[in-house]
């Protein structure tokens, strides 16, 4: 199914959950890497030090970290690993996605309003900042943090010539406000 017609069948349910929401949102990002080479999901912009392998990287860690927090762990999204596989493969990616589409499924409507820590580094200089959110809160945190990448990544993607799909790296308020 295309992404715009996911957008538009997602936007027909009266109401979406945040881990459906998430799991529409990692498909969408997996269709786009099937549509590119292994050199444009490699390739960094003359501006910048990364390319759409390291944003998708960047997103997957977040998420990863959210899911590792379900079962007690404090969720730490500033403790991530650089340079990894995802960010160097895009198969490795699409694989990554898949599994964290997989994943997902195993939170509950319960886990939505389970408490989780958080640690946050929001300065270099002191320790991180301890406080707590939800599951679902963090859910729908990590997905807005995904489409401001995806936006990224259609703008690298685009500079190297690739037809993005309609809607990829838009907001759902912003998407709402098209249609």
């Amino acid at each position: 199914m295309s992404m715009v017609h996911e957008t538009c069948r997602m936007s027909s349910l009266k109401e979406t959950s945040p881990v459906t929401s998430l799991q529409t949102l990692l498909s969408q990002t997996r269709d786009l890497l099937s549509l590119i080479t292994d050199e444009q999901y490699t390739k960094s912009a003359a501006s910048t030090q990364s390319g759409t392998g390291s944003h998708i990287r960047h997103t997957l860690d977040h998420i990863q970290a959210l899911l590792a927090g379900r079962n007690g762990n404090p969720i730490d999204y500033d403790t991530r690993e650089r340079n990894t596989t995802v960010e160097r493969s895009r198969m490795s990616a699409i694989d990554a996605i898949d599994l964290l589409i997989k994943d997902l499924n195993s939170l509950s409507d319960q886990d939505l309003n389970k408490t989780v820590e958080l640690h946050l580094l929001l300065s270099p200089f002191h320790p991180r900042y301890r406080t707590t959110s939800t599951i679902g809160r963090e859910l729908a945190f990590v997905m807005h943090h995904a489409i401001h990448h995806n936006a990224i990544i259609a703008m690298l993607l685009r500079n190297l010539e690739v037809n993005i799909p309609d809607f990829f790296g838009f907001a759902p308020a912003t998407i709402e406000v098209l249609s």
